[in-house]
């Protein structure tokens, strides 16, 4: 067990190190100058070393990026009316839930759609006029 952690751990260090180290050995070898190797060195730490840590302890940033709240598409969406979007035989609810440990109201939106066999043979007490969509 323990020499499995020690080839891993030899093998991340390996990995964290070649790009610094290409950037050094360029430097060294006068292909690139001083203020290039520098620069490449700081990108190389703000994106694999600072913007991992800023995202692993701040739940808001990850909670952004997991569910994509701040993206609306398309635009001028009504979810309140999946019909608008293209989505005959839909209907949309809500289930309330009440948090006995935070003492909030929890309302969660939910859209219940029919499978397209239902709406081909009940289209007409659905009020659907082109069947041919659920083709």
């Amino acid at each position: 067990m323990a020499m499995f952690d020690l080839d891993r751990l030899i093998t991340d260090l390996f990995k964290t190190t070649v790009l610094p180290g290409i950037a050094i050995g360029l430097w060294l070898t006068d292909l690139i100058g001083k203020l290039t190797c520098t620069v490449a060195l700081i990108l190389f730490a703000i994106v694999f070393v600072i913007l991992p840590i800023i995202f692993k302890f701040s739940v808001t940033i990850q909670k952004h990026i997991l569910f994509l709240t701040f993206i609306t598409y398309p635009p001028n969406l009504d979810l309140k009316r999946p019909e608008k979007s293209g989505l005959y035989a839909t209907r949309n609810f809500y289930i309330n839930y009440r948090d006995q440990e935070e003492e909030i109201d929890v309302n969660i939106a939910v859209w219940h759609v029919l499978p397209n066999d239902l709406v081909r043979r009940y289209a007409k007490e659905l009020h659907v006029d082109e069947v041919s969509k659920f083709v």
